[in-house]
């Protein structure tokens, strides 16, 4: 693995293991590695730099996770319940990679590559949505972001997180198909 990429890595497994990136610093990325926390300044411009490099991986995982979990489910209304959930699943077993992709603030600006691998991301978000039955795809994910924010910052107490989920999970449905079953 050549060490851009082996920054990007630790960077991922370092903010994930602290569930944000505000929590990390160059100095622990390096640490981890086994070298100079300056030579990342050979392969990125700057730590925020790094970061934006870092979020077309993070949204990969995320959607990786949600296409082996639709792999073998074949009935419509399933594949939805199945998408919405693996969204919930994900972001509670990944809080540091679903901050970084949604909540963590970032200085500078992204790439033009990052730029584009971020479009292509979200319209797969669409995509699914509209493959899956239709609806309001930019209203349900921001009430599906929501929702997942509510259960990252603990404001539903944890013992009742499932039933949130699947309630959460109901009212996606109902968004997408406008209450029709």
């Amino acid at each position: 693995m050549d060490m851009r990429q082996q920054f990007i890595d630790t960077a991922l497994e370092l903010i994930n293991e602290q569930g944000t990136s505000t929590r990390v610093n160059l100095r622990a990325i390096a640490r981890r590695i086994g070298c100079s926390h300056q030579n990342l300044y050979n392969y990125f411009p700057n730590y925020d730099a790094l970061l934006w490099e870092c979020m077309y991986p993070a949204l990969q995982r995320l959607t990786g996770y949600t296409t082996q979990k639709l792999r073998n489910t074949e009935h419509p209304r399933q594949r939805a319940r199945v998408f919405f959930s693996s969204q919930l699943e994900f972001a509670m077993q990944n809080p540091g990679i679903y901050s970084l992709i949604w909540l963590d603030s970032l200085e500078g600006a992204p790439s033009q590559q990052v730029v584009e691998k971020l479009g292509f991301a979200s319209a797969q978000f669409q995509q699914y949505v509209q493959q899956l039955g239709g609806g309001p795809a930019d209203i349900i994910h921001g009430y599906l972001h929501g929702s997942i924010c509510k259960m990252l910052k603990k404001r539903v107490p944890v013992e009742q997180w499932q039933q949130y989920q699947e309630q959460v999970v109901e009212n996606c449905l109902f968004l997408m198909t406008g209450g029709e079953q």
